[in-house]
């Protein structure tokens, strides 16, 4: 999760956002995959990428110069070490449930403390999904500070992420 970028509703979005950078920061299109075919990339010719596919430029500084422009759009940092328990308590009925999560991926949901403690314990495969990450920002934002999240000790730990576009999302350019 650590090379994730942009909370980008199409694909199309993410390839706009990606010439705005290109222009604003000398950058290749050729070499960002928004070009293809021989000669210089676009920007080249009209005087706005420094020259990495032609050869004039690194592909090392002009990956450098790429990263720094990203930097801006990358995704929040988990800023917990290790899993994480959400307690929702429905005061009219006395339910409570605990929402886990871990690297911003929802493991499971657990109706009690034990079910919550098999689900900590069980080896999930975690799905990163972009819908998720916009919710639980907010929801840990609110509950900042809140007894309602609970740090969760395991022993395990969690395979490598992968993204998962939201049903939304899929199959748009």
């Amino acid at each position: 999760l650590d090379e994730l970028y942009g909370q980008f509703k199409s694909k199309r979005e993410a390839h706009n956002t990606l010439r705005e950078l290109a222009a604003e920061h000398g950058l290749c299109l050729k070499r960002l995959g928004l070009e293809q075919g021989k000669g210089p990339c676009f920007n080249h010719q009209i005087k706005r990428c420094k020259g990495v596919c032609v050869g004039k430029e690194s592909p090392q500084r002009h990956d450098l110069r790429l990263k720094t422009a990203l930097a801006v759009l990358k995704l929040r940092a988990w800023p917990f070490a290790g899993r994480i328990a959400i307690r929702e308590h429905d005061a009219g009925s006395e339910r409570c449930e605990w929402h886990l999560f871990e690297s911003w991926c929802y493991l499971g949901t657990a109706k009690s403390e034990a079910e919550l403690h098999e689900i900590a314990a069980a080896r999930c495969e975690a799905r990163f999904d972009l819908d998720t990450y916009r919710i639980l920002r907010r929801e840990l934002e609110k509950r900042a500070g809140s007894a309602d999240i609970t740090r969760i000790p395991s022993a395990r730990t969690v395979g490598e992420a992968t993204f998962v576009p939201s049903p939304r999302t899929r199959g748009e350019g």
